[in-house]
């Protein structure tokens, strides 16, 4: 059961080119021909096609390619241990028994004893 992971970045090409268009008026006011057959467009599709792909990758990183990229900035993952909880338990009186392995929950997830609880 994993975590579902938003997308980090929505933008895709067409709203990427809609902007990049819409923006191009304001740098250079004699810029004309916004037809694909344009060298300029064309560099405009090409980057937006680059961002888009680069977003697409950036949303499906699994877990080796996170494990590489802290290793590039210099953080070395902790070895995994077993989670330990406090538990407080009240009773009408006397003692009460818990087994090795019982199942309890604290704040809604599940623990195992490790040895039997008085």
């Amino acid at each position: 059961m994993g975590l579902d992971i938003p997308d980090l970045d929505t933008n895709r090409y067409d709203r990427l080119m809609r902007e990049a268009l819409a923006k191009l008026p304001s740098f250079s006011g004699e810029w004309s021909d916004f037809n694909t057959s344009d060298p300029g467009i064309t560099i405009l599709e090409l980057l937006a096609w680059f961002a888009d792909i680069d977003s697409y990758r950036f949303d499906r990183i699994d877990e080796r390619e996170r494990r590489a990229f802290l290793k590039l900035v210099g953080i070395e993952p902790k070895p995994a241990k077993p989670a330990s909880v406090l538990l407080h338990f009240e009773s009408g009186g006397g003692t009460t028994l818990i087994g090795k392995g019982t199942k309890l929950f604290g704040n809604g997830l599940p623990f195992r004893t490790e040895q039997e609880l008085n």
